[in-house]
């Protein structure tokens, strides 16, 4: 049986309430909603009020366009060292060495003491007249040496054995 108020049908004969009848204004909040609870949507192409969950009611359209990438993360930490590498080939073969073993030739090292009592670097050349052979107590031998001869050490002018060091003549 509808029931009717005045000459408005506000329930029909299938005990349905009539969707112009209700008043959304007095109805309770909520504002936690789950896929499953019922609304009310009006069904344009049947021209109809129709009730469906949430979910099916949802809007549907087509997938909008890809969002912007997002800026890159921290670096992460450094990883452990890796393996040893394997070993590599041989070097070439080094030039020959001096063959003379003549004493006071050129191309011949000796232990040297330097007359000059001065400090001399390593890499300095001197003249065969201001070098004696010596051993490295600064024990020399007497004359001085032929020609010119590169220092290979330092020698300094504070003792007899700070003096010497080994020398190549190389004129």
């Amino acid at each position: 049986m509808a029931i009717k108020i005045g000459a408005t049908t506000v329930i029909d004969d299938s005990g349905n309430v009539k969707a112009s009848q209700i008043e959304l204004t007095d109805a309770t909040s909520e504002t936690s909603f789950e896929g499953a609870d019922q609304v009310l949507v009006y069904d344009d192409s049947a021209a109809a009020i129709r009730r469906g969950s949430i979910t099916n009611a949802a809007l549907v359209g087509p997938t909008g366009p890809t969002g912007p990438n997002g800026s890159d993360g921290a670096a992460g930490p450094t990883g452990p060292a890796g393996p040893t590498g394997p070993t590599g080939p041989t070097g070439p073969t080094g030039p020959t060495g001096p063959t003379n073993s003549e004493w006071n030739q050129v191309q011949t090292y000796g232990g040297v003491r330097h007359q000059v009592n001065n400090n001399h670097e390593a890499g300095q050349t001197a003249s065969g007249s201001q070098l004696r052979a010596a051993n490295f107590a600064g024990q020399d031998s007497g004359g001085g040496l032929s020609g010119t001869w590169r220092l290979m050490g330092n020698t300094r002018s504070a003792s007899n054995a700070g003096q010497c060091c080994v020398a190549i003549r190389i004129s």
